[in-house]
């Protein structure tokens, strides 16, 4: 499953082709399955669902990477 990555306003969000996790100091803000819950209305932040803590470490690894690429100048649009 891929998944995309944005930030706006402190807060990243990692989507994928059914869930939308929320992420800001180092807290899971939130976390929808929009395909059904367009509104995002149900928080599932709390729930046990292995597909939360996959997204989770997608999105931490991506950060950790991103900024080890900033500080050493590595940066490359090849």
């Amino acid at each position: 499953n891929s998944m995309t990555v944005n930030y706006r306003d402190g807060i990243y969000q990692c989507i994928d082709s059914s869930y939308v996790l929320q992420f800001s100091n180092e807290k899971v803000l939130a976390f929808y399955k929009y395909t059904d819950d367009w509104y995002l209305q149900n928080n599932l932040k709390d729930a046990n669902i292995r597909r939360k803590e996959e997204m989770l470490n997608y999105l931490k690894a991506y950060i950790q990477k991103f900024n080890v690429t900033l500080i050493d100048n590595n940066y490359s649009t090849k």
